[in-house]
């Protein structure tokens, strides 16, 4: 399919094109977004079972050597059989989930199974006593929650602490010169970096799912699974959202909001036709050289449209598609690096920043260890529903404002 929208995207001159010549490579790339999106589709969802089973496995693992398998007779864990107590055996129920040890892992989920062995984290219980949670249940959790943040897709910085105090992060605005030559005996001058320094809060994100109770006792219902995913996709696009947007001002720092406008590229006109190729060449160049070489793109899907029909001076596409399946995967590119799309990053459009290039790495993300997993059974008692609900406290800023990040914004008129 990329071969022949290439042939089509070569050949095409906007000044002759036919009104027919023009559908005909709309619709190739309306197709071609479609199997990318298929593609992604499988890909995630390749990963997500192998994630699921390995854990699974390192639990089960575990469970034998310790021998202290504690499961019902539907093969439940405590931590499941707790989940799904009949109304009134436990009223109200809460999970303390860690997340040490999964902060920054993005890929890599399927290769813990060692760590899942050695490792069964504690549960406080509000009712039912001390339990386990099976060390599978945080990395599906953290997985989905990963493919619903695009900005965590990125080598962008995660740290997790066990409190939620403020937590002061040196950051720099100027980097030392050079070192220079010193003679025998002479002083050596000083050369010092520019440091500031960025606050990272903790700000609560929370959600609610209900279950009907028939539910909670087929032992055919996936509920670990569907908590990770439920769960894992509300905290993905809530906390991404202002990951990307936020203001900073009693909510995290976005990364569109901290990169400003000194390593910006404004476009020109009309905005609505979205950037050029010289217009990207000169985002890329606002990264100063040894960010660019672990940089990525980011925007949204609309905008991906755009930029997948822009060619360089011979006619040939700046974007290229990835190879899967193979030892290593190639990601899809643009302009030969990486891209993540995130449906918060705006729209092309008249001053719109709609796109942002950089090396992530100078952008933190701050967790607070434990995620809060509860149930309770009273909240919806007139429905008849379980309820479970999850808090996480995270922050984000960006670290280093000294060229890391660039951004494209759309012209003004």
């Amino acid at each position: 399919m990329w071969s022949e929208y290439r042939h089509e995207l070569e050949s095409y001159d906007s000044a002759t094109a036919t009104a027919e010549t023009r559908q005909k490579l709309d619709d190739m790339d309306s197709r071609l977004s479609d199997l990318d999106k298929r593609l992604k589709t499988v890909t995630d969802q390749a990963a997500i079972e192998a994630t699921n089973a390995e854990a699974r496995e390192g639990v089960e693992r575990h469970i034998r050597a310790e021998g202290r398998d504690g499961r019902n007779e539907h093969g439940w864990t405590p931590f499941e059989q707790a989940l799904r107590a009949p109304k009134g055996e436990s009223r109200n129920v809460g999970f303390d989930i860690d997340l040490r040890g999964l902060a920054g892992n993005k890929d890599g989920f399927e290769k813990r199974a060692e760590e899942y062995e050695q490792r069964v984290m504690g549960v406080t219980s509000f009712s039912a006593g001390d339990a386990l949670v099976p060390s599978e249940f945080s990395p599906i959790l953290y997985r989905y929650l990963i493919a619903n943040s695009a900005i965590r897709q990125t080598n962008a910085r995660v740290i997790t602490t066990a409190t939620g105090d403020n937590y002061i992060q040196p950051s720099y605005t100027a980097f030392s010169s050079e070192a220079t030559i010193v003679t025998a005996g002479s002083a050596i001058g000083a050369n010092d970096p520019t440091f500031t320094s960025a606050t990272l809060s903790a700000y609560k994100f929370g959600t609610l799912w209900q279950v009907q109770y028939e539910l909670l006792q087929d032992s055919a219902y996936d509920l670990i699974g569907e908590l990770g995913f439920q769960f894992g996709r509300a905290l993905g696009n809530g906390e991404g959202k202002k990951f990307v947007l936020g203001t900073g001002s009693s909510e995290p720092t976005g990364v569109v909001h901290a990169a400003g406008t000194t390593y910006q590229i404004v476009g020109g006109t009309p905005a609505a036709n979205g950037p050029t190729y010289a217009n990207l060449v000169d985002t890329m160049h606002k990264v100063i050289a040894p960010y660019r070489l672990n940089s990525y793109w980011m925007f949204n899907d609309k905008t991906l449209g755009v930029l997948r029909k822009l060619t360089d001076s011979n006619a040939r596409p700046l974007w290229q598609p990835g190879l899967q399946g193979f030892a290593v995967d190639v990601p899809d590119t643009l302009l030969g690096k990486p891209y993540v799309v995130d449906p918060y990053v705006p729209d092309v459009g008249t001053s719109a920043t709609s796109i942002v290039f950089g090396d992530f790495a100078g952008f933190m993300i701050r967790e607070v260890a434990g995620i809060r997993l509860e149930r309770s059974d009273d909240y919806a008692f007139n429905q008849d529903l379980a309820t479970f609900r999850i808090l996480h406290r995270v922050d984000s800023n960006l670290i280093d404002t000294n060229g890391a990040i660039a951004t494209y914004k759309g012209g003004t008129a």
